[in-house]
């Protein structure tokens, strides 16, 4: 198990304990001065022993005073759900152009490929060529030394001048 699961853990325990405190809490608080009594974050921290810091986290803050809770955490929701509103269609556009992007750049990846192939086939004839003309070089140096003896036997015969 990793460091950071045991953490969440732990955090988790401590979250449980204190929604268990604060249950007990209330539960003395109704049994000592009725089920109409006031439930205060004070009468909270002198029954339980939490701070007043412990009682206004999220989850504690839930179960011992839910209107407070939905003011504060409710809110930020629906905040969150305007941005996501006003900012949708800039979203939508954002992604829009990503996908034309992506697309353009698997076009060009794939015009790139094909060039290079190409440049591959002309590479390979360009020494096919090569080896093409040295050939076509050593015959041509071939037939001008037989061209040489068989004028140099012509001379030699008086056949023909210098």
């Amino acid at each position: 198990m990793r460091y950071n699961d045991r953490l969440k853990e732990l955090h988790e325990q401590k979250r449980i304990e204190t929604i268990n405190q604060i249950e007990y809490a209330i539960d003395t608080i109704k049994a000592l001065e009725g089920d109409n009594a006031a439930i205060t974050a004070l009468k909270i921290c002198n029954y339980s022993g939490l701070s007043r810091a412990a009682l206004y986290k999220e989850h504690a803050l839930k179960i011992w005073n839910p209107v407070l809770w939905s003011e504060r955490y409710e809110k930020k929701t629906k905040i969150e759900e305007k941005l996501k509103g006003k900012f949708e269609e800039d979203i939508k556009t954002l992604k829009e152009e990503i996908n034309t992007l992506n697309n353009e750049l698997l076009r060009t990846k794939s015009k790139l490929n094909k060039v290079a192939l190409e440049l591959e086939d002309e590479k390979k004839r360009s020494h096919v060529y090569k080896l093409d003309a040295e050939e076509l070089k050593l015959t041509n140096k071939k037939l001008l030394g037989e061209c040489q003896r068989l004028h140099n036997k012509l001379v030699m015969h008086g056949i023909q001048d210098i």
